[in-house]
């Protein structure tokens, strides 16, 4: 119960992760992923460590305002996590 309360607060129209999977993947795949949710949180719990596809993220420079150098001081990052 508690998995799905919070799959049904996640927002639409977000960019995927790096693993291609978005909330709308998610909140709408059904009884399927909740279950296997629970799966990989239990997993988590029980060997009391952190899958290492959880640490990994892609870095995006976005350039800063309307400036159009290729210094790396005119970008900021976001990173995209699976």
């Amino acid at each position: 119960e508690e998995i799905t309360s919070v799959i049904n607060t996640l927002p639409e129209g977000k960019s995927p992760g790096i693993d291609g999977i978005t909330y709308e993947h998610i909140k709408y795949g059904g009884e399927i992923i909740v279950e296997l949710l629970l799966k990989l949180f239990s997993y988590v719990i029980e060997l009391e460590e952190i899958p290492k596809f959880f640490k990994m993220a892609i870095k995006i420079p976005i350039p800063k305002g309307n400036k159009t150098s290729r210094t790396y001081d005119d970008h900021r990052g976001i990173s995209l996590l699976p």
